[in-house]
């Protein structure tokens, strides 16, 4: 065994979402898969691919990512666009959420992309699978997120 240090560790960071700027943490904890919370998250394109800084099989390039910054509040990602404007992960604002539903006993139900668009204190929701609609609603405010009431669409 070598007593020697190996070397020093100067700074410790944590990137919330693939491929943005991350954090600069006191402390972290490493688990078997790496540090908890690093590259959690990620940008999809239109196509379900995971946004990166090169393509392959599983990701796409999507130029600019690196010019976003985040870091977490709790257990939610916080983005800061380049302009400066910050969004919270689970913002109504953010575009093209993928969201999984369950029935109460836990199992599985369906899997949609999201798409919420604001205009004045309106939002429009449409959930889509496999780029298809299948369902729109009209939602506002509310002191705990955002309700919306929605129908599904007829084909």
């Amino acid at each position: 065994m070598n007593s020697h240090p190996l070397g020093t560790v100067a700074e410790l960071w944590r990137y919330p979402v693939k491929s943005m700027r991350g954090e600069r943490c006191e402390s972290l904890l490493f688990e078997t898969r790496g540090v908890t919370g690093d590259r959690q998250f990620a940008i999809r394109d239109a196509a379900g691919k995971f946004g990166s800084g090169k393509n392959t099989r599983r990701f796409r390039k999507i130029d600019g990512l690196l010019e976003f910054t985040t870091r977490y509040c709790g257990n939610v990602p916080e983005i800061r666009f380049p302009s400066g404007e910050v969004v919270r992960g689970d913002s109504p604002s953010i575009d093209g959420a993928h969201v999984r539903y369950f029935y109460d006993s836990g199992e599985f139900s369906d899997e949609y992309d999201l798409v919420i668009d604001k205009t004045g204190d309106i939002y429009k929701a449409s959930w889509l699978a496999k780029g298809k609609l299948q369902a729109v609603g009209v939602g506002m405010e509310v002191d705990n997120g955002l309700a919306v009431g929605w129908r599904r669409v007829n084909d």
